[in-house]
C-alpha cells in the first residue's frame, strides 16, 4: 500500500493537503515542520541537536520511499 493511500485512511492526510504541499519545497516543508513544532512545545528549539538527527531522518524517508516502489 503507498503511503499516500496509508495517510488518507488513517485520516491524516487529503487531496487538498498534497496539493498545497506539493507546492512547497522540501526545504520549506521541513522548515515549517519545525517552526510547528517549536510552537507545540512553546519553547525555542535551538537547543535542541536537530543537525545531528537531519541526516538520520532523511535516510529514513527515502528508504521508507523506496520500500514503497
Amino acid at each position: 500500500m503507498s503511503l499516500i493511500k496509508k495517510l488518507r485512511e488513517e485520516k491524516k492526510s487529503n487531496e487538498e493537503f498534497e496539493v498545497m504541499l506539493k507546492h512547497l519545497t522540501l526545504e520549506e516543508m521541513f522548515s515549517l515542520r519545525l517552526e510547528l513544532e517549536d510552537q507545540t512545545f512553546r519553547r525555542n528549539l535551538q537547543g535542541y541537536k536537530i543537525y545531528s538527527i537531519v541526516r538520520d531522518v532523511i535516510s529514513e524517508g527515502l528508504i521508507k520511499f523506496a520500500l514503497e516502489l
